[in-house]
């Protein structure tokens, strides 16, 4: 049986952490890890649902104007 949810690399300023974790759990993901990138940017893996991965980075992208990245893991 195939998997409905995806494993997903959020790499986002500090100071946005809070608001992208609240986003993805209210899209049912769940995070397998968090960690410190480099200086003021934290790295979150997830587990989410396959359907709402381009919502999410679509929401990603106009939240954090350009200073995040979504990456396939």
């Amino acid at each position: 049986m195939a998997s409905n949810r995806t494993q997903i690399h959020v790499g986002v300023p500090d100071s946005l952490v809070a608001e992208v974790l609240e986003k993805l759990n209210r899209l049912g993901g769940t995070v397998t890890g968090i960690e410190q990138e480099k200086e003021s940017r934290t790295g979150i893996d997830e587990s989410i649902p396959v359907t709402n991965v381009a919502g999410f980075k679509a929401w990603l992208m106009a939240f954090c104007g350009g200073q995040s990245h979504v990456s396939d893991t």
